[in-house]
């Protein structure tokens, strides 16, 4: 089992500068954890690229559930399906909603 922090979950998903190395410890052991931190990371990472447009709201959803599934998440808090609602939503109180 790898326990993965936010940023090789990112690389893994999101094609960067770390995303080959990323991608070769996914092929060298599938079963992922992580903190549960790593999904207000995530979405702030998923937030920052709509921001600079490099993709849409519909690319983060599908990347966040790639994300959960990556690491079979079953949070309801955080489930892919609550961001189809048109927002993220933190857990925490705080959401971001895309303009």
């Amino acid at each position: 089992m790898i326990v993965a922090d936010t940023n090789l979950i990112a690389y893994a998903l999101i094609t960067g500068t770390g995303s080959e190395k990323a991608r070769q410890v996914l092929i060298k052991d599938q079963s992922w954890s992580a903190p549960r931190l790593w999904r207000s990371e995530f979405m702030n990472i998923l937030a920052l690229y709509m921001r600079r447009r490099q993709f849409d709201f519909v690319v983060a959803v599908d990347l966040f559930q790639g994300a959960e599934r990556l690491l079979e998440c079953n949070s309801t808090t955080h489930s892919g399906d609550n961001l189809k609602n048109g927002q993220f939503d933190n857990g925490i109180g705080g959401q971001f909603a895309p303009e």
